[in-house]
């Protein structure tokens, strides 16, 4: 079972195959022979807390991780280099805008891993 934990609630998210979760986002695959997978698709930055997965075992196992989701630092440029905000130009103009992803975001990144139980 996938139960995620916040400040002031906890939340029962899949018990086997059965998700509980009313939001249509979260999913839970399993994977031969005997791998949990929870699917939160897309993540958005209010999913972060406290996810736990539960063994249904004697003792049960708990086994928990705390999820991050960080928004990306991003910013338009113009062909100069400085953030773009709301221009005008006439018909015929010809413009260069980019799309940049922060470094100091990119640092943040922690390495790719999945979440499993």
């Amino acid at each position: 079972m996938w139960i995620r934990r916040t400040i002031d609630k906890v939340s029962l998210l899949t018990v086997g195959n059965n998700t509980y979760s009313g939001d249509p986002r979260i999913k839970v695959k399993f994977q031969y022979p005997n791998n949990w997978r929870l699917h939160i698709n897309p993540i958005k930055s209010d999913d972060a807390g406290l996810y736990m997965c539960q063994v249904s075992t004697h003792p049960p196992r708990v086994f928990a991780t705390n999820l991050t989701a960080l928004e990306p630092a991003v910013q338009i440029v113009d062909e100069m280099g400085y953030e773009f905000y709301d221009r005008y130009y006439k018909l015929g103009s010809t413009i260069e805008i980019s799309c940049q992803v922060l470094m100091k975001y990119l640092a943040t990144l922690p390495p790719s891993s999945a979440s499993a139980c």
